[in-house]
C-alpha cells in the first residue's frame, strides 16, 4: 500500500526519526493537528500509568507555534509566561501597541509598521 491510498490516519503517522528544534531541542510537529494528536496521545499515556499506580514523568499541558522553526512543540507550562517572574524579566513591557512580526515579508503589514513607527502619521513613533 502507497501513501496515496493509505488511511488518513496512516499518513499522518509520525516518523521514528522525528525532527528537532534548532534552538529549542524540542521535538518538532509539521502542524497542530500532529501536535494535538502527539499531546493526546502522551496524556492517555499518563492517564493509564496514573490509573494503574505506575510512575511517569510526562508533564504535557498544550501545544505552541514555534517562532524559530516554524513547527509546534509541546509544553508542560499550562499558559504563556508562567515559567517567567515577573520581577526578574529582562524585557521590559511594551509602550505601544505590539503589531506581530511579518511572516514572509508581508507588505502590508510591513508598511503598518513603518507608518506606526512615524510620529505625526497618525503612528506612536515606537522605533524613537
Amino acid at each position: 500500500m502507497d501513501r496515496r491510498t493509505a488511511s488518513p490516519v496512516a499518513r499522518r503517522r509520525p516518523s521514528p526519526h522525528r525532527d528537532h528544534c534548532p534552538m529549542s531541542g524540542k521535538v518538532r510537529y509539521r502542524d497542530a493537528r500532529e501536535a494535538t494528536d502527539a499531546l493526546h496521545a502522551l496524556t492517555n499515556q499518563a492517564s493509564l500509568a496514573d490509573q494503574l499506580g505506575g510512575q511517569h514523568t510526562i508533564r504535557v499541558q498544550r501545544k505552541y507555534q514555534c517562532n524559530a522553526c516554524r513547527g509546534w512543540h509541546l509544553t508542560s507550562q499550562a499558559t504563556w509566561g508562567a515559567h517567567v517572574d515577573a520581577q526578574s524579566c529582562p524585557l521590559p513591557a511594551p509602550a505601544g501597541p505590539v503589531l506581530p512580526a511579518p511572516r514572509r515579508s508581508d507588505p502590508l503589514l510591513a508598511a503598518l509598521a513603518r507608518v506606526l513607527d512615524q510620529p505625526g502619521r497618525g503612528g506612536v513613533g515606537l522605533a524613537a
